[in-house]
């Protein structure tokens, strides 16, 4: 958590998502880390290059730990 509070450019991007989509959560699993927003109905699922580009550096920071 800390590396990723002083990544200042994560929290700029972050910092321009909608409040659903700033909602972030990482959730670790048996074999893997799991990125995600808050859940939504199948039928709405998709994900912007923002996100996905906020997900990849987040997963970066994780991975380099």
């Amino acid at each position: 958590a800390e590396k990723l509070n002083h990544d200042s450019e994560l929290n700029d991007m972050i910092a321009k998502q909608s409040v659903k989509d700033a909602t972030i959560y990482v959730e670790p699993t048996e074999n893997a880390v799991r990125i995600r927003s808050k859940w939504d109905n199948h039928l709405a699922f998709g994900i912007t290059k923002d996100l996905f580009d906020i997900y990849d550096r987040i997963a970066g920071h994780i991975k380099s730990v």
